[in-house]
């Protein structure tokens, strides 16, 4: 019994997560055999642009289905093409016919081997760094890509597949390259990361107002003051009168006590 509701709390949410304009789509198709209403619907759901990658498989299984229904051959094997480029084990929906499912896993022998994918070249020269987004993308399924470098707080975007930036060397670089697909759909990312170059240097010590210069500029003036204080002292003391008993009415007996 639990295991019973906890598959219909599954399914319930599926239903509820499926994307409107895919399930318009597939009711078009294979209830109402309406080609045209299928491929406006499968068309909006692209534009709109909020397709997760799963959706866009879906999109991309329904579009060979319906391109087969329509007598497209060349249509249905590129669709067929794109969607095992990305996922090679990807399971067509039940309505497929047996020559459809034939042609996915034909499509799949050839591109073995040949997924979408990337790779990030790095390289760094003191505290210049570079990076360059390299495709591989045999279907031609990915419509766009992005690659995003990030470097303490600073962010450096792609021109195209080339990233190029200045940063302290003792900083590490991190980059992640993301392949789109049609209306924006993330099909694939990759990372990879810049190691600093040594340590971050030791911050050096002042030598201005607030370093060596200024003890020094102290003890030069104390040296100064004090020597113009002794020179004052010396200036403007009384003069010491040495007493003799020659000069003085003092009895001469004074001196002798």
């Amino acid at each position: 019994m639990t295991r019973l509701l906890a598959l219909t709390l599954l399914l319930l949410s599926s239903t509820a997560l499926a994307h409107p304009r895919i399930d318009e789509a597939r009711q078009a198709l294979f209830e109402e055999a309406n080609f045209e209403a299928a491929a406006a619907a499968l068309e909006n759901a692209l534009d709109v642009g909020n397709l997760s990658r799963g959706d866009y498989l879906e999109v991309l299984a329904l579009r060979a289905l319906l391109a087969h229904a329509m007598g497209d051959a060349d249509g249905r094997d590129e669709y067929l093409r794109q969607l095992v480029s990305l996922e090679p084990e990807y399971e067509l929906p039940p309505e497929a016919p047996p020559d459809v499912r034939e042609q996915r896993a034909a499509a799949a022998q050839a591109f073995r081997g040949e997924r979408v994918a990337s790779d990030i070249a790095l390289d760094r020269d003191g505290d210049r760094f570079s990076g360059r987004l390299e495709l591989r993308d045999p279907a031609n399924v990915v419509a766009s890509t992005q690659l995003v470098c990030r470097a303490g707080e600073e962010i450096f975007r792609s021109q195209g597949s080339d990233v190029f930036g200045l940063t302290p060397h003792w900083q590490s670089v991190s980059c992640e390259a993301r392949l789109l697909g049609a209306g924006g759909t993330l099909l694939f990312s990759s990372q990879a990361r810049l190691d600093p170059l040594g340590e971050r240097p030791a911050a050096p010590r002042a030598e201005g107002p607030n370093g060596r210069a200024i003890g020094l500029g102290i003890g030069i003036t104390a040296a100064i003051l004090g020597a113009v204080a002794v020179g004052l002292y010396f200036a403007f003391r009384p003069t010491e009168e040495r007493i003799d008993p020659s000069n003085t009415f003092v009895s001469p007996e004074f001196f002798m006590e």
